[in-house]
């Protein structure tokens, strides 16, 4: 929520920011979410706003270069051995 506030103050005029499907998709979620009768709708949205991420790698060969690079580094983060 924070993230659409900072967001929607960053971008002036306000209709600018709706203009944009991303935003559009982006505000929906986080208001979707804020409802208490949204229920699993909530968390299914909130994965595809996640998803986003995955389709910027996929789009950028650099960044898969380093996804996969990081991948494989070795042990996972978080595990020593």
């Amino acid at each position: 929520m924070l993230e659409i506030g900072l967001r929607l103050l960053a971008r002036r005029p306000l209709a600018g920011f709706f203009r944009d499907g991303w935003n559009l998709f982006d505000f929906a979620v986080v208001a979707v979410s804020l409802l208490p009768v949204a229920g699993s709708f909530a968390s299914v949205a909130r994965i595809a706003r996640a998803l986003r991420v995955a389709r910027l790698v996929s789009l950028s060969p650099e960044l898969r270069l380093i996804i996969g690079s990081t991948r494989r580094t070795g042990a996972p983060l978080g595990r020593r051995s």
